[in-house]
């Protein structure tokens, strides 16, 4: 289950710099629980933490044994993998806005489409997703059941449809994005001007990413070299980036064992899962996991090393000076013991031996340990190591229902008007025919129902046809 070998070179430093970036992620909340390992998002961030530590230092030193054969560090690994490609989205996302930076460089690619649905599909997606939200809370209601037995989550062969339902068309379609890759390769016209700092910036992840697929060559494994691929880093297309990412990171370096762990790990849990009773032994298998995993980590956890695991990571994988509240004298200790082993702390790698200085000094510079890398001043600092704590951490909970009326939150755009969205959660009432549509007041509904109407009988007469529901999934 764990990688297959260690990583090194542009390899090495681009998966360095996703463990760097996860120090503020789980700090910020932002990005930092991909939907797609729940087994991994519905720990706690501090936990987390502990677990890219872990990946990392196995992924990264040489002398150091690979990543512990769990599912929870296969799980780890995989997350970072999926947070690679939230920062590939927000560098593609920001590109289209930064008018000024390498704007001839998007030239290379084709302008990214726009999925529009037209009224008609709007509508079946809203009056689905009402249904998937009404079965998902029953079926989560009978999942909590100590009267209700759920069937033992397995899996009889290797499906790489994960944790959703996998068709043969969507097999297909994913093998075609890989060959894709490969058409009329490897790319030639990799001559290109000098870049600014902002360009730089502005393609940082994709450079990495680029970087990384032309050290994948030919050695012996029976695979494609990456180094063949039909695009570089000014590449546009996300759907290229991810299906070479999950070639390099995925396919040619992890072993899940079977199809039941690679089902555990991947795939995320939504509405339509709950409401699909196949999905429930899978989803209570999750959080059987998750529970025995938080109670270890919860029972050991020392508030008072809050932060050395981002020490750790920022020991390993920085190549700039930065430190938050308390962390300072550590962070220059720690920099000028890299220089005393002659090791140049603005250029990467060097793993091992920076791990080796790291774990020199965990004892010299306690103070600060109980504060987040991250804090960056003192009130911010000892708040979060009140509350930052991995008791206090709930898990999104998907299946928060809301008032389906428009509240008074009313909007023009183009001088049309747009019904608002009412957030309340609180002593919500089904409407008394479908039993479907939630209300917090008599007034929400009056509001909402010359929408409602059109679906409300149809909601009503679907909403006991459970295999109706699961068949919408």
């Amino acid at each position: 289950m764990p990688p297959k070998r260690k990583l090194t070179g542009a390899q090495a430093r681009l998966f360095a710099q996703i463990c760097l970036h996860y120090i503020s992620a789980a700090e910020e909340g932002c990005n930092d629980d991909p939907d797609h390992v729940p087994l991994f998002s519905r720990l706690s961030p501090q936990q987390r933490l502990n677990l890219v530590k872990q990946v990392m230092i196995g992924v990264l030193c040489e002398k150091e044994p690979l990543p512990p054969n769990t599912i929870q560090h296969t799980a780890t690994y995989r997350a970072l993998i999926e947070v690679l490609f939230s920062q590939l989205d927000v560098e593609s996302d920001m590109q289209y806005e930064m008018d000024d930076v390498g704007q001839d460089f998007l030239n290379f690619d084709e302008e990214r489409p726009i999925q529009r649905f037209s009224e008609k599909e709007r509508k079946e997606n809203e009056f689905n997703q009402k249904l998937f939200e009404y079965q998902a809370e029953k079926n989560l209601h009978k999942m909590k059941s100590k009267r209700t037995e759920i069937a033992e989550f397995d899996v009889k062969e290797e499906v790489p449809g994960i944790g959703d339902r996998y068709t043969s068309e969507m097999r297909e379609e994913t093998m075609k994005g890989v060959l894709g890759l490969f058409e009329g390769g490897p790319f030639q016209e990799r001559a290109v001007r000098d870049l600014n700092n902002d360009e730089k910036y502005a393609f940082r992840w994709r450079r990495l990413c680029d970087a990384a697929f032309q050290e994948d060559t030919l050695d012996g494994d029976c695979h494609i070299p990456l180094c063949m691929v039909n695009f570089d880093w000014r590449c546009q297309k996300i759907d290229k980036w991810q299906h070479a990412i999950n070639l390099l990171f995925d396919t040619y370096m992890l072993d899940y064992g079977n199809a039941k762990n690679r089902a555990l790990i991947n795939g995320a849990i939504s509405c339509r899962s709950y409401a699909d009773p196949d999905q429930l032994p899978r989803i209570q298998a999750i959080e059987k996991h998750v529970e025995i995993l938080r109670n270890i980590y919860e029972a050991s956890y020392d508030p008072m090393k809050m932060g050395l695991d981002q020490r750790c990571i920022f020991a390993l994988c920085s190549t700039e000076c930065f430190y938050g509240y308390g962390h300072q004298d550590w962070a220059k200790a720690f920099i000028s013991k890299c220089n005393e082993r002659g090791i140049d702390f603005t250029k990467d790698g060097n793993y091992q031996v920076r791990f080796e200085i790291y774990r020199d000094m965990i004892d010299e510079y306690a103070e600060g340990a109980q504060y987040p890398y991250g804090a960056y001043h003192e009130s911010h600092a000892k708040n979060s190591h009140k509350h930052w704590r991995p008791s206090n951490f709930k898990s999104y909970d998907l299946l928060t229902q809301q008032c389906h009326g428009p509240g008074n939150n009313g909007t023009y755009c183009k001088g049309v008007y747009h019904e608002g969205i009412c957030f309340e959660t609180e002593n919500l009432k089904a409407c008394s025919r479908c039993k479907v549509v939630l209300y917090c007041s008599v007034e929400c509904q009056r509001k909402d129902w010359p929408k409602h109407k059109e679906q409300c009988a149809k909601l009503a007469a679907i909403r006991k046809n459970k295999q109706e529901i699961a068949a919408m999934t």
